[in-house]
């Protein structure tokens, strides 16, 4: 299991572009995803699987080391709600957009990318911990506490 769980880390990111391929190529071949399993989404089983395996690709020293190094917290922290905002607003602007689709346009440039930065980070062998942190710790806070810096939402949403 351990050589089979290696081989496709290790080719990952091919694997992933094969699957882009056949979905853009045969998209009626992956709408069972979008489905529902005894009342249960699909999507959201298969998300909690690909976040459950790179879960396990981190060890307690990863988590240790977050909180060793709180600069790179805080600079995604910057980036997810100051960075990404204005780049959102500034590609708005570039494209003409509607007013009303330019606030669209910023609220999700400020949103957590939540599995898809994870993945994309694993892929490119970054930091996951950190990564993860921002997009589970941080988030979270700002979505409870402060309304006006991040989009309201609950985790159990991902799920249902």
């Amino acid at each position: 299991m351990k050589k089979v769980c290696a081989l496709i880390g290790k080719y990952f990111g091919v694997i992933a572009v094969i699957f882009l391929i056949i979905g853009m190529t045969l998209p009626t071949s992956f709408s069972w995803v979008l489905g529902k399993v005894g009342g249960i989404s699909v999507l959201s089983v298969l998300l909690g699987i690909i976040m459950f395996g790179m879960g396990m690709t981190m060890s307690v020293h990863d988590f240790a080391l977050v909180l060793k190094r709180p600069k790179d917290v805080f600079f995604g922290a910057c980036a997810q709600y100051l960075v990404m905002p204005f780049l959102a607003y500034v590609l708005s602007t570039l494209f003409h957009l509607d007013p009303a689709l330019t606030v669209g346009v910023v609220l999700v440039g400020t949103c957590p990318g939540g599995t898809s930065s994870n993945v994309i980070t694993f892929m490119s062998k970054g930091d996951v911990p950190p990564v993860g942190y921002d997009d589970q710790c941080i988030d979270a806070h700002f979505a409870d506490h402060d309304a006006a810096l991040d989009v309201p939402y609950h985790r159990s949403a991902y799920f249902f």
